[in-house]
Order: structure tokens, then sequence, then C-alpha cells
């Protein structure tokens, strides 16, 4: 993940644990909307132990009774704590945070479904930049914020008026800008 909740609330400087369930949930929502946004996985190829570029294989078990992936070739060139991204799966594509890994075994700490080896599995090492993890709290910050950063004028003579700078999405334009430099033009 970009970052985790300890990261999180000392970035927007929460100290009390009443949003602690909200910026759980909020973190991989936003993770999300951050690699759409983006059109990308922040996903590369990693070299294998032969200094070879890895790219996966059809020898991967998906097991969900232990989260784990288990290569019957104990190629797997990963280290406990890192993320990955998988496509090419039956039903277990997208990015997962290893919290065990082996040359023959990835725990995650995601949920998986059972799924017999045989796939074409692609397997990519991401790697975060770390700016992501000030857009990620601004983004987790907007949403359980009862301020509307959006808003550019108001005037209360009489009536009120608010005016409000243009959204994409579901956020203030002004918050989704610092990922233009990580977008990717094309399609996934």
């Amino acid at each position: 993940m970009i970052a985790t909740r300890t990261e999180i609330k000392t970035l927007l400087q929460i100290s009390v644990t009443t949003y602690d369930t909200l910026i759980d949930a909020l973190i991989s929502i936003c993770q999300d909307e951050i690699i759409e946004y983006c059109n990308s996985h922040f996903a590369q190829n990693i070299l294998d132990t032969d200094n070879e570029q890895f790219e996966g294989g059809n020898t991967y078990t998906f097991a969900s009774s232990g989260k784990t992936i288990t290569d019957s070739d104990s190629l797997f060139p990963f280290s406990t704590g890192q993320d990955i991204y998988i496509s090419g799966s039956r039903y277990n594509d997208g990015h997962y945070t290893l919290t065990n890994a082996t040359t023959s075994v990835l725990t995650t700490s995601e949920t998986l479904i059972d799924e017999a080896e045989g796939a074409n599995v692609v397997i990519k090492l991401v790697t975060w930049p770390k700016a992501l993890k000030m857009t990620l709290a601004d983004l987790i910050g907007y949403k359980i914020s009862d301020k509307c950063i959006g808003t550019t004028s108001e005037n209360i003579s009489g009536a009120i008026s608010t005016g409000y700078a243009p959204e994409l999405g579901s956020y203030p334009e002004t918050l989704m800008k610092g990922l233009n430099k990580y977008r990717v033009v094309g399609f996934r």
C-alpha cells in the first residue's frame, strides 16, 4: 500500500483514534482512485535469482485459507513487506502486500480466491513514489473532513454565495493535480 494508517495520521496530524477504522477503509479506496486516475499500477519487472527479468509463469496456486500464492517451481524473487501487482490470473488480479515471502510461497495481507495453477500469471513489483503518501493523505483528509477544500470564494452579505473549484471525480482539482506527473497516457 502507498501508506499505512500511522503515516496517514502523522501527515494529517491526527492523534485521536476516532478515525482509525475510516482511515483503514479509505486507504485502499483512495489508492484505487490514484491508480485509476494515473492509469498506472506503479508496477515494474524485477530481476530473479539468475539476474534475469522475472515476469511470472503458470505454476502458481492461490489459496484463500492461508492467503498464499505457491510456486511449484520455487522461483519467486520477492521479499516480505513488498507490494506486488498480479495480472493474468482467473480470480486474483490486483495489488497485494506481502506479509511473508520465500522463493516458493508468498503470503499476502489481502484475501485471495482459490485458484489452481495453469493460467499465465504475471507478477510485478510495485514501487510507490514517496510523494504519493502526501497525496493519499490529502485525499483521505478530504473524505473525513467537514471542510470544503474546494471552496474558492464565499460571499455573505444578505445572501450566501459560495464558489467551488472544478472537481475531478469526487475530489477538487487542486488535490488531483499533484498526480498529473504520474499519469500514463494510453490504455491498460
